[in-house]
């Protein structure tokens, strides 16, 4: 009877640590992909940037 508790209370154990596991990796994975989404707003913005000074050079 103890074991089957004991090992009741281990799955619970392992149930919550992997629940908080999965969502760690969901909100790094959003935090990942906001962070692609950021550089290549950044980049759009600077590449855009520097054709505005080009195109302004030439003319």
């Amino acid at each position: 009877m103890l074991t089957v508790f004991f090992y009741f209370v281990l799955n619970t154990l392992y149930f919550i640590l992997y629940t908080l596991y999965f969502i760690l990796y969901t909100l790094y994975f959003i935090l990942y992909l906001f962070n692609i989404f950021g550089l290549l707003y950044s980049f759009n913005r600077i590449y855009s940037f520097y054709l505005f000074q080009i195109s302004h050079k030439c003319i």
